[in-house]
C-alpha cells in the first residue's frame, strides 16, 4: 500500500498515528485526563478521537476494496491482508464475519508491525553512529553476504549472524516495547513479599536488561555478549515478551529488520549528525528523541 507516508512527515496518516500513540501515553500516565473538563483537555481528546476514526476508516476502506477485488477475481497482492481475508471468507455466511474486529486486526498489523520495526532500526543506526568499529564489522559482513547482488534471498538472511547480535543488543538497551503484564495464576513470594493470586504484575525488560545481576557492564553497547555460545537468562531479556502470549510478529520483525538494514548498508554509508545523544521519546513505544538523523552517501 502506498499512502505517501514516507515522503511526507506531515501526512494525515502519520499525524493520526502519532496522535493515537500520544493519546494512549497520556491516558496511561494521567488517567484523569479522560474526565478533565477544561478546554485544552477536551481539544486533545477530540483530536485523538478524530485520529482513531480516520485510521479505522482508512483500514475499513482498504479491507472493503480488497474484498471487492477478490470477489471479482481480480489480481490482488500476496500479502498478510489477502491471507486473512481468504481465511475469514468461509465465515461470511454464518454471522461470524465481524468487520470491526477485522479492522482491529488490520490496524494492529499495519501500525504495530511498522512502528516497532522502525524504532528498532532507528536505535540501531544511532548506536552504529556512536560505534564506528561495530558499523565497520557489520558492513563487512553485509558485503560478504550480498557481494554484487541487488537483493537478498531468504537463505542469505540466516548468514547475517553478527547483524542478529547487533539487533539483540539494541533490543536489550532500547526495546520499542519496554515490558508486559501478566495475571498471577497462584500466590508468589518475591524477596519476602507475598503477591496474591490474581494480581496483575508488570515486568520491565528495559530495567532488567540494565541490571548488573544479569548483564556484565550493562550500559556498554556490546553485540558480542549475544554470541551463540553465551548462556543468557531468558527471564531477564524479553523484548518480545515470553510464553504463549509473546509477540506474534517476532520472527517476521527480525527478518524484516535484517533485510532492510542489509540493503541500506549495502547501498549507503551512514554518518550520524553530530550532537545526538541517547535521549528517548516515550509514547507507548520508545523511539530516539532526535529521530536518528544521518548524512547519507552512496557506497562507491
Amino acid at each position: 500500500m502506498d499512502l505517501k507516508a514516507t515522503l511526507d512527515d506531515k501526512s494525515a496518516f502519520n499525524r493520526a498515528i502519532s496522535m493515537c500513540f500520544r493519546g494512549l501515553a497520556v491516558i496511561m500516565s494521567s488517567p484523569m485526563t479522560q474526565i478533565n473538563p477544561f478546554p485544552a483537555a477536551r481539544k486533545f481528546k477530540n483530536e485523538v478521537s478524530e485520529s482513531i476514526r480516520f485510521l479505522r476508516e482508512t483500514g475499513r476502506r482498504c479491507i472493503e476494496e480488497r474484498l471487492r477485488a477478490m470477489e471479482k477475481q481480480e489480481e490482488v497482492p500476496n500479502d498478510i491482508l489477502t491471507h486473512i481475508l481468504k481465511e475469514i471468507d468461509q465465515f461470511k455466511g454464518d454471522g461470524q464475519f465481524d468487520m470491526e474486529g477485522l479492522v482491529d486486526e488490520f490496524l494492529t498489523f499495519f501500525i504495530a508491525g511498522q512502528e516497532t520495526s522502525a524504532n528498532l532500526l532507528s536505535f540501531t543506526l544511532l548506536e552504529l553512529g556512536h560505534h564506528p568499529e561495530i558499523m565497520h564489522r557489520l558492513k563487512t559482513e553485509v558485503e560478504a553476504v550480498l557481494g554484487d547482488k541487488e537483493y537478498l534471498e531468504y537463505t542469505d538472511i540466516s548468514q547475517l549472524t553478527y547483524m542478529m547480535q547487533v539487533f539483540k543488543e539494541v533490543l536489550r538497551l532500547w526495546p520499542p516495547a519496554v515490558g508486559t503484564s501478566r495475571e498471577l495464576s497462584c500466590d508468589v513470594t518475591v524477596k519476602g513479599y507475598k503477591v496474591p493470586k490474581g494480581s496483575i504484575v508488570v515486568v520491565n525488560t528495559y530495567v532488567m536488561a540494565r541490571m548488573e545481576e544479569y548483564f556484565h557492564d550493562p550500559l556498554q553497547f556490546d553485540p558480542d555478549r549475544f554470541k551463540a555460545s553465551d548462556d543468557k537468562s531468558q527471564y531477564a531479556y524479553f523484548p518480545f515478551s515470553l510464553g504463549r502470549h509473546n509477540c506474534i510478529g517476532q520472527q517476521f520483525a527480525l527478518i524484516e529488520a535484517r533485510l532492510l538494514l542489509a540493503r541500506l548498508l549495502h547501498k549507503f554509508n551512514f554518518d550520524l549528525v553530530p550532537g545526538q545523544a541517547h535521549e528517548i521519546l516515550d509514547e507507548v513505544t520508545l523511539k530516539p528523541m532526535g529521530r536518528c538523523r544521518n548524512y547519507l552517501r552512496l557506497v562507491e
